[in-house]
């Protein structure tokens, strides 16, 4: 623990998260989850200043928490890592004429209603509104309110409602449509 805090102190977060794992599961304290997420969190924002493809970085940090799931609580890298994720629909759905390839984020999405919404904006702005859909739907589980006051997300709603859509795609827009109702009827 001595040699991370070492590394800690002298902003080595790289060489720091590669021997993270030396320290015993059993020593693996507060202490050592505080260094893991303020080296995390140090890193990711260099490499956002160094502009590291966006969607890169999301798929690295969603693969870090798949191996430290412990540090999914932390509040501050649960927003950086929400940020990225909607940096990385954004890069994503821009690079690509189909939603297949983005689809993962729907599913990987941190539990954030803003940055959820925010999410299926960025999907909407670049024509992919199956994915907006379930981004928007996934938001709304947490906060129907707020997304059910998004222009984006009534309209894609609108959209399938009045027919147009697979059945997939139609099935999350009767789902946000409901979300949106208890909401009003809950206010």
């Amino acid at each position: 623990m001595a040699d991370l805090q070492a590394l800690a102190r002298s902003g080595s977060w790289l060489e720091l998260l590669q021997h993270a794992e030396e320290v015993r599961p059993t020593e693996r304290d507060d202490s050592w989850k505080s260094l893991l997420v303020s080296a995390a969190s140090h890193s990711i924002e260099a490499d956002r200043r160094a502009d590291r493809n966006r969607e890169e970085l999301a798929v690295a940090l969603q693969a870090f928490l798949d191996r430290y799931p412990a540090l999914r609580e932390s509040k501050d890298l649960a927003s950086l890592r929400a940020s990225v994720m909607v940096d990385g629909v954004d890069k994503c759905t821009a690079d690509n004429s189909s939603f297949e390839p983005c689809m993962w984020f729907a599913t990987a999405f941190p539990g954030d209603a803003v940055h959820g919404q925010a999410a299926g904006d960025v999907a909407v702005k670049h024509g992919h509104r199956v994915l907006a859909l379930k981004l928007y739907r996934a938001a709304a589980d947490l906060d129907a309110r707020a997304v059910c006051q998004d222009d984006a997300a009534l309209s894609a709603v609108a959209e399938v409602r009045s027919g147009n859509g697979d059945p997939a795609r139609v099935a999350d827009g009767e789902a946000l449509h409901a979300s949106c109702e208890k909401a009003k009827t809950h206010h």
